[in-house]
């Protein structure tokens, strides 16, 4: 029972992490290109 639940906590866990490393990267690439465009216009 215990090893079941350890690995649906390691999975949810490695889950959520990839879920959140995705969002960061794709936050830091909207920033830059945010960025970009304003140095770009003025």
């Amino acid at each position: 029972m215990w090893i079941i639940f350890k690995n649906w906590f390691m999975t949810t866990t490695v889950s959520y992490s990839a879920v959140a490393a995705g969002l960061l990267i794709t936050g830091l690439v909207s920033l830059v290109g945010i960025i970009y465009l304003i140095t770009e216009c003025f």
